[in-house]
Formats: C-alpha cells, sequence, structure tokens
C-alpha cells in the first residue's frame, strides 16, 4: 500500500502532460449555496471553499464545502443560527484541520461580531469563538496564516477607532484566541479588503479609505511592525472611487497592490496596479484596460516575480466572466484568459495557488438565481482535460470505492446514458480499460488489474463529464 501511496503521490506532481494539471470549471448549489468567498487547496489535494446559503428562515447560513482534485462534492455542510451568519474566508492547518472566519448576528442585522470555528477535516465542529467588539457592526473581509500557527484577519468595525468604519487588524493564536487588535483610519469610512504577512514577520494591508481621499474613495495600503503598529501608510485614485483588492509582498521586498479605478477619459472601471518599494514610495503605476469593465478581486506573487491577478470582466452580452491576467515583475502584461460558462455571468472573488502550479478562483454564477463557482486552471491559465459539470451534484456516483473487483456506475442525472463512453487509466496515464455505458447502473468488472489507484473517465462525443479516483484493493 505504501508503494501505491508513492506512485500517487508522484502521478499528482509530475505524471504527464495529459494528467499532471488537473483543470475544471463548475457551479455548486448544494444546500442552497449561492456564492464562495474563498477558496483553499487541501493537503490531500483536494479543496475547500466557503460562503453563503439561505436558511428556512430566509436569512443566511455559513456554507463549507469540500471536493476532491476534480471538483466533486464530498461534503458539504451548514453552520449558522436563526439570524444571518457567513463566512469569508478558510484557512487550512497542518493537522487537515480547517479555521472559518466569518459574522454572526445574534440579534439584527444592524448588529455583528466576529465568529470563528474550527472544523476537523470531515467538516464537523471541534469548536466555535466569537470576537465581541462592541455593539455595531464588525466584519471579516481576509485572513492569512501567519508564521507562528496563528491567523491575521482584516475588516473594518464602527464599534472602535475614528471614523464611521476603520480598518481592522486582530491577531490570533493558533487556537483562535485573539492576542491584539488594531484599528486604523480616519473620521470617515475606511475598510480592510485583505492582509499578508511579511518577510519581517509584520503585515500588509490593503483596502479603501474615505477618510485620506482625492475625491470619494482611494487605494488605501498599510504597512505593519509585527505587533500591528504602523510603519507606513499610502493612498492612491483619481476622482472617482478607487480601491485596492490584495497586496503581497515581492521577492525584492518591495509590494505589488492590485486594485481596480475609475477611468474618468473613457468611463469605465480597469484594474490598476501599483509597485513600492520597502519604504513605500511609488515606483510605477500600471492601469490594465480591457473590455468596458474589469475589476481585481485577488493576487499572488511568484518566486520569479510574475503577478497574478484575478478578477472580472464584463463580456458580450452584459455579462460578467471569470478573468485572469499575468504581468512580469514590471507590471507588462504576458497574458490573459477570460471564463465563463455559457448564458452565465461569473464574478470571481478569490485566488489561490495550487500545489501543480496552476490556479484556483472562487466566487458566484448567475445559475437559477446564484451559485457558487469554482475554477481550476493549468500554469499559463488553460482548461485542459477539462471536467466541466454546471450540475451541484455529481453527475454519476461510483460503488463500491475501494473495490476489490467490481464497480457500479450510477447515473443520477438526466444524460442520456446511450451516448456516453468511459475510460480507466492507471497511475502512468495508460489506458485498461474502455466501454459504453449501456444503462443507468453499469457494472465494470476490474478482474486482471493490479491493486492500486486508478482514473475513471466518463465522457460524451463533446467533453470530459467526471473523472472519479478508483481505488483497487486486493
Amino acid at each position: 500500500m505504501r508503494n501505491v501511496l508513492f506512485a500517487f503521490a508522484l502521478f499528482i506532481s509530475s505524471l504527464s502532460s495529459t494528467f499532471s494539471q488537473i483543470t475544471f470549471e463548475r457551479n455548486y448549489d448544494t444546500l442552497g449555496f449561492y456564492y464562495a468567498n474563498c477558496v483553499r487547496q487541501t493537503l490531500d489535494g483536494g479543496y475547500v471553499f466557503c460562503g453563503s446559503s439561505y436558511n428556512s428562515s430566509s436569512a443566511q447560513d455559513a456554507e463549507i464545502v469540500k471536493t476532491d482534485e476534480y471538483g466533486n462534492v464530498m461534503w458539504a455542510k451548514k453552520y449558522g443560527g436563526p439570524n444571518t451568519d457567513g463566512a469569508i474566508a478558510i484557512e487550512v492547518t497542518a493537522d487537515s484541520n480547517y479555521f472559518v472566519f466569518g459574522l454572526k448576528d445574534f440579534v439584527n442585522v444592524s448588529q455583528s461580531d466576529i465568529w470563528i470555528l474550527k472544523l476537523d477535516a470531515n467538516g464537523d465542529t471541534i469548536f466555535t469563538k466569537i470576537i465581541e467588539l462592541g455593539s455595531g457592526t464588525n466584519f471579516i473581509r481576509g485572513s492569512t496564516k501567519t508564521f507562528d500557527g496563528g491567523f491575521a484577519l482584516t475588516g473594518y468595525t464602527d464599534t472602535r477607532g475614528q471614523g464611521f468604519n476603520d480598518v481592522s487588524l486582530i491577531k490570533l493564536t493558533s487556537s483562535g484566541d485573539t492576542s491584539w487588535i488594531k484599528t486604523y483610519g480616519g473620521l470617515d469610512n475606511d475598510n480592510g479588503y485583505s492582509v499578508s504577512q511579511n518577510s519581517d514577520s509584520g503585515f500588509i494591508i490593503s483596502g479603501r479609505t474615505g477618510s485620506f481621499n482625492v475625491q470619494m474613495e482611494d487605494m488605501y495600503i498599510i504597512r505593519t511592525n509585527v505587533t500591528g503598529d504602523t510603519l507606513w501608510t499610502r493612498t492612491f485614485g483619481f476622482s472617482n472611487v478607487d480601491f485596492a483588492a490584495s497586496a503581497k509582498q515581492t521577492p525584492d521586498g518591495g509590494f505589488v497592490l492590485a486594485g481596480t479605478s475609475w477611468d474618468t477619459t473613457v468611463g469605465n472601471y480597469d484594474i490598476y496596479l501599483l509597485k513600492f518599494d520597502p519604504l513605500g514610495t511609488l515606483i510605477w503605476d500600471k492601469r490594465l484596460p480591457r473590455g468596458i469593465e474589469n475589476f481585481a478581486s485577488g493576487l499572488e506573487i511568484l518566486s520569479d516575480g510574475k503577478i497574478i491577478i484575478s478578477g472580472t470582466i464584463l463580456g458580450a452580452g452584459n455579462m460578467y466572466d471569470s478573468y485572469l491576467i499575468v504581468t512580469d515583475s514590471f507590471g507588462d502584461t504576458l497574458w490573459t484568459r477570460t471564463f465563463g460558462l455559457p448564458n452565465h455571468s461569473e464574478q470571481t472573488y478569490s485566488l489561490s495557488l495550487t500545489s501543480d502550479g496552476g490556479f484556483i478562483l472562487a466566487g458566484s454564477s448567475d445559475d437559477i438565481v446564484g451559485v457558487a463557482y469554482l475554477l481550476k486552471t493549468d500554469s499559463i491559465g488553460n482548461l485542459i482535460n477539462l471536467v466541466k459539470n454546471i450540475s451541484a451534484n455529481p453527475t454519476f456516483i461510483v460503488y463500491p470505492n475501494p473495490t476489490s473487483e467490481i464497480i457500479q456506475i450510477k447515473n443520477i442525472s438526466e444524460l442520456d446514458y446511450h451516448h456516453l463512453n468511459y475510460k480507466i487509466f492507471n497511475l502512468f496515464g495508460k489506458e485498461v480499460r474502455f466501454g459504453n455505458l449501456q444503462s443507468i447502473t453499469n457494472e465494470i468488472d476490474l478482474t486482471g488489474l493490479i491493486p492500486e489507484i486508478y482514473l475513471l473517465k466518463i465522457f460524451s462525443e463533446k467533453s470530459t463529464l467526471q473523472t472519479i479516483k478508483i481505488i483497487l484493493t486486493q
């Protein structure tokens, strides 16, 4: 069995161009899910994402979904009470548990506290905690794991600070206890969108400010030391609304900020990149115009200095698409990609790097009234060997799995099974079985194959519908 697991790990990381980078684009409406705020890769190569869904009282609940590496749902669970609760950010710990950060309304929509859930690998609650900052609105927008095993959260609060809303930075221990809380801002509205830890253990926060603005709201960047004390702040913007979605430290010790700025010349929103040196001096700024409107939502920096930006772009038919841009270290565009399911609008809220060098994005799609949306690309933004499934639930169920000899493929969708085929591949990409699905429940005999992990690929004439991992035992 050890050899099987080693071979599978090798397979996931470096098998062949056919299977080395799994890609998919999917919608999820499990348990009433209607958008995904944040996605992270899990230690088993799959993904976990969080967001909100409606509960029986028409308020919101937090929802967490765990998928395998192909985007197939492994479990989906709701958390919350009768009032509005939401999951904004999620982090994966070294022991495969999850910390979820969100908001909880105990009384009404005008009062909210910061909500912390710790879940095990199966989504069962280990504990919950509440950070009470006082009567009013306290909101989390972003999180990051810290070098000491804890977490840092940013968002905004109107219960402390100087203005209507102030940027908040909350440092948590590895147990979810509060170490300290800091606020930043002036007399108007100031909001934090993302936080990242720097090489000196301090933090870089991005957001928007109405206190230190040109006319309406400007991009806002705050650099702190390890205890949250301000080292410097910077603002950037024009005569309309500008905001910074994310900021990260670059390999040279500087900082890149990705935001959105109103173009007063042509009258639309464009993605904007800014590069600062370690002391906060602006080195360059680049507008990345494309289409009628495009908005930044996430940012990652590669070790070679390349800049990855996720966002949303207004495309054909006045519908939004998911958007991915890669630039060099000077902000010059290397390539762009747009994605979207036919006749749907997609918006992207979260971006993460994956262990195979690709990208995973999360957001929402307007399927029916709105559902969660995941997009997994390869390292150059392509959807190769696409596993594309617009259904919220799996189209096919395979059982028993693991198996010692026979598997059943049950078609739980409305697809015409007479026009569906399957292929089974071993760990080295070699085809070992193939055939047609002739009935709703189809039996496949695996006799003669050696016990190890295989991939079952179910496809139609047009595309791959689902890829499922099969474990064959002795």
